[in-house]
């Protein structure tokens, strides 16, 4: 059926290489197909063989080969006369409100609001702590005899902190990361312009939005901080535990899930971090894992014991303590589950643990004890994913961003020192012109059979629009009169999904239309 041959020919995608350039010179690939009876023909670059010009995008053949390739994209897409009509449609459909999961440090929340078609999103501040003190003496006393302190409504209005549109005219430059210190005091944040991955990181103090002088330029690789010390030459960007601190180091190599484990006693220094604020000494870290065997991500710690969320010997993740005081004894607190996998855990109101796992294709949320690992209850959910949590263990209040096939996102709010625990929404993300009820999602399990005649389940999920026309029946039982039809059905499958080949959709077509035609 398929025959191929393939010429190499000289033509004018790249400017000729200069004299003594051992590379090759200028190609392209001329290469002809012949399918059944059509013969198909297809030039492109051999980018490959300049690939180490690539990575010069300030070179001018660079730039004058990634002009031919914009001008070409453009006179295509010039002639598409449905063009404009998509562009109306889809920024219609971007054009809505939309939220990110909000996170509290000591009276204030913080979260990510993008009003719809906004370059970048805002990042805003919430007090809902407060402190009202009256000077009844006009204060020729130096003091506050009459305060009040109490709560505001989270629904409130909120504050801008944080508006990285404004900073430059294209809205290019993103607020790539940002950290609050554990007071709420200070914000730390990361820009980094036209989407590069190098990001510089500068501080404010939240209050009047002040910035200091602390700037660290050309960082690629950075851990999130929740303490920092302001003022020092490079100032620490480690994850502190609230009782014992403690510095943790987590050291990765390449993209694998595996890490190297070092630790801090910053209790047992002189005098603390503050002896380093002028210092370019290192910290005097122990090595706890110093293999790239496993990965290690802390969960909690109660001085020097910490329970840790690992995939060591457990590649669906378990949750793990140790004593730093005894490094070689380990113990499982929550082992490996058989089938679902233990996507992440957060230490939550006081010693209480909020885990997320995966099963059959959705998530599922636990709130286990953190001694034992035992499950107290299971969060009500919906058929669907999980996109963020923030939760700390200090905090009896959750927050759950949330995902669906009928919903572009739902926070939810939760207290976890109540009796019964409730999913209240807290704010949804609403489509124009969307009716989510006018769907329905059913999960459904299907037994496949290999060759050698053994079964294995296979979990997929069915997203159903009502019509008074469609009378679903089981496929032996046979439909009566025209007005019983099936809905058109549409399979996606990804050509390089390492986990579902994407024949298993063919094989579902086929079986559909020997059943249903």
């Amino acid at each position: 059926g398929t025959s191929r041959s393939s010429t190499i020919t000289t033509a004018s995608a790249w400017p000729t290489p200069t004299d003594g350039d051992s590379r090759a010179s200028s190609r392209s690939t001329t290469q002809s197909d012949r399918i059944f009876s059509s013969s198909v023909r297809c030039e492109e670059d051999c980018v490959s063989l300049w690939e180490p010009r690539l990575e010069d995008p300030d070179a001018e053949e660079v730039k004058e080969f990634v002009e031919r390739q914009a001008a070409l994209t453009d006179s295509v897409l010039a002639r598409c006369e449905e063009r404009e009509r998509l562009r109306r449609q889809i920024t219609a459909f971007f054009d809505h409100p939309r939220y990110s999961t909000p996170f509290k440090r000591r009276g204030k929340y913080f979260y990510y609001h993008n009003t719809g078609l906004q370059a970048q999103s805002v990042l805003y501040v919430q007090v809902v702590f407060i402190i009202l003190c009256l000077d009844l003496d006009g204060g020729t006393n130096g003091f506050f005899p009459f305060c009040f302190c109490g709560w505001k409504d989270l629904d409130g209005e909120a504050e801008v902190l944080l508006d990285p549109n404004i900073l430059s005219e294209d809205g290019t430059i993103a607020l790539s990361i940002a950290s609050v210190s554990k007071d709420g005091q200070y914000l730390a944040y990361g820009l980094s312009k036209s989407g590069s991955d190098w990001v510089t990181i500068k501080v404010i103090r939240i209050d009047d939005k002040t910035p200091e002088s602390d700037t660290i330029s050309w960082v690629r690789v950075i851990l999130y901080s929740t303490h920092f010390v302001v003022g020092s030459p490079i100032f620490p960007m480690f994850s502190f535990p609230t009782v014992g601190e403690f510095a943790l180091l987590h050291i990765t190599e390449g993209c694998d899930p595996v890490n190297k484990l070092y630790y801090c006693d910053l209790y047992s220094l002189p005098n603390g971090l503050e002896g380093f604020r002028r210092s370019n000494e290192m910290l005097p870290f122990v090595k706890l894992v110093d293999n790239f065997e496993a990965r290690y991500s802390a969960v909690a710690n109660d001085d020097s014991e910490f329970t840790f969320l690992t995939n060591k010997e457990a590649p669906k993740q378990k949750l793990v303590r140790v004593d730093l005081k005894e490094p070689d004894m380990w113990t499982d607190i929550l082992p490996e589950h058989k089938k679902d996998v233990l996507e992440s855990a957060y230490a939550v109101n006081g010693n209480q643990i909020l885990v997320c796992y995966l099963s059959d294709v959705k998530h599922i949320l636990q709130i286990r004890d953190m001694s034992t690992g035992d499950l107290l209850h299971c969060l009500p959910l919906d058929v669907g994913s999980v996109s963020g949590i923030s939760a700390r263990r200090e905090n009896s209040e959750i927050f759950i961003s949330f995902t669906s096939f009928l919903s572009p996102g739902i926070i939810y709010r939760c207290n976890l020192a109540t009796e019964v625990q409730e999913m209240k929404i807290f704010r949804e993300i609403s489509v124009p012109g969307f009716d989510l009820t006018e769907f329905d999602v059913k999960q459904s399990i299907t037994e496949i059979y290999i060759r050698s005649s053994t079964a294995f389940q296979h979990m997929y999920m069915l997203v159903f629009r009502y019509s008074p026309l469609h009378n679903i029946k089981r496929p032996w039982e046979k439909s009566s009169g025209p007005s019983c039809q099936y809905p058109p059905t549409m399979l996606l499958t990804a050509d390089h999904d390492d986990r579902v080949v994407p024949l298993h959709s063919l094989k579902l077509l086929a079986v559909s239309y020997s059943i249903y035609l």
